[in-house]
């Protein structure tokens, strides 16, 4: 839906030309291409003022709700450039969306129009993309699915029924299938208006194709946006959540939502305007439905009217197969542990937050006072000059520099590329106020790296490809220019192909399975973990996605919570809901061994390991990520945690080791949270933003730089604790992220 400036603005501007005046949008408008169903995109735009005198934006009004941007009041400086970040939330079903973002000036009769496009297409695609069997000798006939991404896959059911191929042959995995339907037998009763396929694609477990035929027409009394809506991969007692769209309901509301199939519920979560439209949030629950494909109504009720949505999905079995997995070769297989499958019935899942890559431009956005916003701008000013004062002629920092992983392997020097994209990052956050030569300069070292082949093999293949690929994909998705983003996709399909899965012979029972390590056949840990998800966050990467999905087993693994992980270390721990270094091989914890205990608790007469500060914001943080609620009760206990050892004096259970890393760690959480204030373990209420920056800018050092005295993971060097510290006060001054 459009909604026009022209009843907003002054006469002369509605009769104003759009696109006409002096403020240029660079470029014009965005489009997206491709892209999944029900993910939120993003890009930044700049908006240039070739005027000697500053233009404030009176009014940024995108055209739907689903399109964010936050530019009203701010001034586009004389001569200069603001950036303006936007993003787009795509509609669940396939096909182009546009939307528009208008904005009018003071003192202009001008509406500048922003346009942004893209089309949404699930990871395999129908051709044709419906099924006209208006004839009767269309009512059996072909359709063709293909993979975007060329991974080759098999149809596992076409209508509930197994799939046959166009010539009648088995089905083989393929790019491209050629596929039968075949409604003849349904030629006395209802075609449905929908044929469900089901595939074994990671990223499409299921779609529909319209299907055109008399007993199929639509006209129901509500008037939605789409008439069906996909849920997915179900497992029996999970719940997830969408949102529909009703048109021309003007003040009318939704006052029921109700299954038609006795073995699914439909709950009425929240409805909001939309100008004409109503979008109407619903969660799904998977009481009882059978293995195999699901398509049925769900009734919407709205005063005396009544319509139908049609859900559809797929409901699995667990893997039966006796194949056992081909181990990697790189790994050894007596380090691996063997558990109970990990299982995601339970989860409460929710909307994840949106990824927050500006700070914000004044306190008033942070309900902050001005002496403590200006205070961390001041010092986050500082200590960027400082790193610009650094910088290498080459554009990086650490350059030469040797680090010493945590897994002790020899030293490497891939880290420059990593603290040059979290240098970039930290620039990049800064928007129009950033030093745009030390970014251009961090960003082409960046690319030059990956634009050489042998020097980017070197980065990911010497020990630290994880944090290097993660550091890339997060520093460059901030940037979020046209090269930019392209190398981002590059760097998140590293990481994806790396996490440790089935695909290097670790089936959901390993310890292993789901995390990421610092490559070069390193077990999983965290810390890594937490990066790579960190940075499919920061470059929009949906959390259905496969990695998060895999990346919840291995996180909860590493929570010291009993009920749902069944190591012995942790059935012998303080279940406190903490977090520990890693799971795998047994488990590992630097704050047992801090405590006398043994890093893998070896000197313990009954094996347990200790949670600690760092770890805990990782783990709290990436649960957020993948989408699970603040309900769900491995976030709560982890946030009890966080209560129960509030503190900006020391990374609690390591004292001084890691404490930049622990503060960048726990801003990026409490920012992802939403929370305004955490309370301790006495009920004392703390607002984190204020303390955090008060505790920051007290250790701020004469030159701009902070220093961690302890020398434990290279914090001791003076570049990478300024970074550290620096991005911590961004997320400080980040608003509070809305919801995807």
């Amino acid at each position: 839906m459009q909604r026009d400036l022209a009843a907003q603005t002054p006469p002369a501007v509605a009769t104003a030309q759009a696109n006409t005046g002096p403020i240029i949008a660079d470029p014009p408008g965005v489009n997206f291409g491709i892209v999944e169903p029900g993910v939120t995109v993003s890009a930044t735009i700049k908006l240039i003022n070739p005027l000697d005198r500053p233009v404030t934006i009176k009014i940024a009004q995108p055209s739907c709700t689903c399109t964010s941007v936050d530019v009203t009041g701010k001034v586009i400086p004389a001569k200069g450039m603001l950036e303006m970040p936007m993003s787009m939330k795509t509609p669940h079903s396939v096909g182009p969306k546009t939307a528009q973002v208008q904005l009018v000036f003071e003192g202009f009769n001008q509406v500048l129009k922003v346009r942004i496009d893209a089309e949404t297409a699930y990871a395999v695609r129908a051709n044709p993309a419906f099924i006209d069997a208006l004839a009767p000798e269309r009512m059996k006939g072909f359709f063709e699915l293909s993979a975007a991404d060329g991974t080759p896959f098999m149809v596992l059911s076409v209508a509930g029924k197994p799939a046959l191929t166009a010539d009648g042959k088995p089905m083989v995995a393929a790019a491209r299938q050629v596929v039968r339907y075949d409604f003849t037998p349904s030629a006395s009763a209802k075609v449905p208006p929908f044929l469900i396929v089901e595939t074994d694609h990671p990223k499409c477990p299921v779609l529909d194709l319209r299907v055109r035929h008399e007993t199929t027409r639509i006209a129901p009394a509500l008037n939605f946006a789409e008439y069906r809506e996909n849920v997915g991969l179900s497992a029996k007692g999970a719940s997830s959540e969408f949102e529909i769209e009703i048109k021309h309901m003007a003040a009318a509301r939704v006052s029921g939502v109700t299954s038609l199939n006795p073995a699914a519920k439909t709950e009425l979560l929240e409805q909001r305007s939309d100008g004409d439209s109503l979008m109407v949030k619903v969660r799904f629950t998977n009481v009882s439905l059978p293995n195999g494909v699901f398509l049925f109504p769900c009734q919407f009720t709205s005063g005396a009217k009544a319509a139908d949505l049609w859900l559809y999905g797929t409901v699995r079995a667990a893997a039966t197969s006796t194949t056992p997995l081909t181990l990697d070769s790189r790994i050894d297989e007596k380090k691996l542990t063997t558990l109970a499958p990990f299982a995601h019935d339970g989860s409460v899942r929710s909307a994840p937050p949106i990824a927050v890559l500006r700070i914000a431009t004044r306190a008033t956005d942070l309900a902050m006072t001005e002496e403590t916003y200006n205070a961390a701008r001041l010092a986050i000013d500082r200590g960027l000059a400082e790193l610009a004062r650094t910088q290498s002629a080459n554009g990086k920092w650490f350059e030469g520099t040797e680090v010493t992983p945590t897994d002790m392997q020899p030293r490497q020097r891939a880290a420059s590329v990593a603290v040059t994209a979290m240098a970039l990052k930290a620039f990049a956050q800064l928007g129009e106020a950033s030093d745009a030569r030390a970014q251009l300069q961090a960003k082409s070292a960046i690319l030059a790296v990956l634009s050489n082949a042998a020097e980017t093999d070197a980065v990911v293949n010497g020990g630290l490809g994880n944090y290097v690929m993660s550091a890339i994909a997060s520093g460059l998705a901030t940037v979020g220019d046209a090269d930019a983003t392209a190398a981002t996709t590059r760097a998140i399909a590293w990481l994806r192909e790396n996490q440790w899965d089935d695909a290097e012979g670790i089936d959901p029972s390993k310890d292993w399975f789901g995390g990421a390590g610092y490559g070069n056949s390193k077990r999983p840990d965290l810390s890594n973990t937490q990066m790579m998800l960190d940075a499919m966050h920061d470059a929009g990467v949906s959390h259905d996605d496969p990695a998060f999905e895999r990346a919840v087993a291995f996180i909860s693994r590493t929570q010291n919570r009993s009920a749902t992980n069944p190591a012995k270390w942790a059935e012998n721990g303080a279940n406190d809901g903490g977090f520990v270094y890693t799971p795998a091989n047994g488990g590992e914890s630097f704050a047992s061994d801090a405590a006398g205990e043994g890093r893998f608790g070896e000197k313990m007469t009954t094996k347990s390991l200790r949670s600690y500060g760092s770890m805990t914001y990782a783990g709290f943080k990436s649960l957020l990520y993948a989408g699970l609620s603040p309900a769900d009760p491995r976030v709560q206990d982890a946030l009890e945690w966080i209560g129960a050892h509030f503190t900006f004096l020391e990374n609690p259970g390591l004292g001084q080791q890691g404490y930049f890393y622990y503060i960048h760690a726990m801003s990026r959480a409490l920012q992802a949270s939403g929370l305004a204030s955490i309370h301790d373990n006495t009920g004392r209420s703390h607002e984190w933003r204020s303390e955090l920056i008060n505790a920051l800018v007290t250790r701020q050092r004469a030159n701009g730089s902070w220093k961690n005295e302890s020398d434990r993971w290279e914090e001791s060097n003076e570049t990478l604790a300024t970074i550290y510290a620096v991005l911590a006060l961004e997320e400080a001054l980040k608003p509070a992220p809305s919801l995807k």
